[in-house]
Formats: C-alpha cells, structure tokens, sequence
C-alpha cells in the first residue's frame, strides 16, 4: 500500500503541471459571445479542448482550432489555436453572468486581455429583439395600432409590448398591446394578440389640434406612424355632428323599409308544386329535341360525355351522350346547327 502512494502523488502532480502551462487571450467580447485563443505549451501542437463555465456551471465544452495568423509571433508548430463562442440564448435575459474557462481537469484558466488577465468575464446582455409596430389612427373614435417583439434569433413576432403614449412630451397612458388583431397575423405571421387602443381622456379633447407620441419600452422606440396630430370637435360641433349621424339612421331606416313596399308591390311570377302538372306538359315534348341536339353537337364539337339512349335516339347507337337534365344550356347550339343545318 505504501509503496503505490508516491507514484499517484507524482502523476496527480504531473497532470497538474501539464494543465497549468496552458494560457489563454480574449480579444473578441461582442454581444454574442467571447473569442480569442488558448494553447497549451507542453503540447503546442495539438489543438486544446476547454470547459466553458457560465454562473461556475459547465455549459459547454470546445475545442480551440480555429486559424489564427496574428499569433505567429508564439513560433508554435500551428497556428490553430484559436475559438469563439456564441453565448446561449437562455443567458440574454438582462441579468448579470460571468463566463470562465477551465481546462477538462477543471483547472481554471486565467484568461489575458488587453485590459489584464481575468479569471472570469462579467457580461449581462438583452435579449435580440427588435420592434415592428404601427399607429393606424382613428378609427371609431380610438386611437389604434400594434406592436410586435420580434426575435430573429428565435424566429417569433409576438405581442405584448410596453406602450409609452405622450401629449406634449409629457406621458399621458401606458398601453399594453395585447388585444386580437386577426388582420395583422394574417399579413406579417405572427402572434395576433398585438393589438392597441387609446381613447384620449377628455381634458386631452380640447378643440385644437393635439399631438401624441407612441413608444415602445423600455427601448423607447417610436412607431411608424407616430407622431399622430388630432382636432377633436367642440362641444357644439361634436352635438351637430351626433344630430346629423342620428337623421342619417332615419334616412337609412326609411329607405328599408321603402325598398321592401317597392317589392311587396311587384308582382311575381311563383311556381308550387300544384304547378307541376302544368310545367311538365309544356316540358317534357322539348326533351327529346333537346337531347337529340346536344348529341349531334357533341359529335360535331368532338365533346366527350356518357352515353344515354334519348327519345328518337336508335336504342343501339351509343354514339351520342348525354350528362343530364331536361335543362337546355346556353352554349348548344339551335337545332340543326350541329349539320350545318
């Protein structure tokens, strides 16, 4: 037992030695991910594999092999030393993280940079999103539009987007754009529950012209469509305007009603099923004229159909045909058109 002890001391020992010549440079830190390159000098010549860690947690695990010219002044056998990665999605969300490197012995690197060697990188980043969105105006007295979130990463355009409206450049309401707006899935694909509505507070209607500001937050983005200038009616012209649209729906009223008198007095020309002896003995003695007809067209025109026997058709002619009814369409021809007749 004593006498296997020293030589797992020494190789636990030279393992460490191997790990801690291995040295690492970011010179690449955007929104992301981190690049730069790592090389390990007891093994200069093979690419080197490390632990990344986000929060002190393994996320990941890369291989450092990418080309890098700028590093000849190392004189190492290669120059396939360096990496970058692209920090996941799931750490875009606002908050402080920090990103560290360590070798797959869980030896932490120490990474240099321009600005000094650190044993980990703080970042906090947003999500990639951008907005779409649009003030439609004034439409059935509210003022309407629709924002959107959209994740080009991610691949969505969704709702729920932050609504700053300002009169003045003063804030005024605060909108939420969640409301249904069908028209606008159907046209950009998206989450249809991007809707807005905004009915400006009656100290807001004062008879001059007024203008309001729309933004998205937090980013503080103004839509398309935004600044949107207003009248608002007077009182006395806003009671003009309610008398006139209250003597239109008379007029609408009395129009209706006018057109179903109008109809009620036309007289009309109704068939019922007492009327069907009637119908048939002025009917049926067309049927066979017709049929023998649309035939001699067909065969004239080279028009295929099903094959019936008709009244003054030879019983064993199959010829001639016909697809239906005692209806005459409006593209046979009159009798004796087919022959040249």
């Amino acid at each position: 037992m004593s006498k296997t002890s020293p030589p797992a001391r020494r190789a636990k020992k030279s393992i460490g030695a191997s790990e801690l010549s291995v040295t690492g440079f970011l010179d690449r830190i955007d929104t992301a991910g981190v690049g730069g390159w790592v090389v390990d000098f007891a093994n200069p010549g093979q690419p080197q594999r490390i632990r990344i860690l986000i929060d002190s947690v393994v996320v990941d695990v890369l291989t450092c092999d990418l080309q890098r010219d700028d590093t000849a002044l190392l004189k190492l056998p290669g120059n396939r030393i360096g990496f970058y990665y692209n920090i996941p999605a799931r750490y875009h969300d606002g908050l402080r993280h920090v990103i560290s490197f360590a070798t797959l012995g869980a030896v932490p690197i120490n990474m240099a940079s321009r600005s000094g060697t650190m044993a980990g990188l703080h970042f906090c980043l947003q999500k990639p999103l951008r907005v779409e969105g649009m003030v439609d105006g004034m439409i059935d007295g509210l003022i309407q539009g629709w924002a959107l979130n959209v994740d080009d990463h991610a691949q969505t355009r969704l709702g729920g987007v932050r609504i700053l409206v300002t009169c003045g450049d003063e804030p005024v309401a605060e909108l939420l754009a969640d409301q249904y707006r069908a028209d606008v899935a159907l046209a950009v694909a998206c989450d249809a529950a991007c809707g807005f509505n905004f009915a400006p507070a009656p100290e807001l209607r004062t008879g001059r012209r007024t203008q309001f500001r729309f933004f998205a937050m937090p980013a503080h983005q103004e839509l398309q469509g935004s600044p949107l200038e207003l009248t608002h009616p007077e009182d006395e012209a806003r009671e003009r305007l309610v008398a006139l649209t209250a003597r239109a729906d008379e007029l609408f009223t009395f129009a209706y009603h006018l057109r179903r008198e109008l109809q009620a007095a036309l007289p009309r020309e109704r068939y019922l099923l007492s009327d069907y002896a009637r119908w048939a003995k002025q009917s049926l003695p067309l049927a066979a004229p017709r049929a023998v007809a649309r035939a001699l067209w067909r065969i004239a025109t080279k028009q295929p159909g099903r094959v019936h026997h008709h009244a003054g058709l030879p019983p064993g002619d199959r010829r001639f045909s016909d697809r239906g009814g005692f209806g005459a369409r409006p593209e046979l021809p009159p009798l004796g058109a087919a022959d040249g007749g």
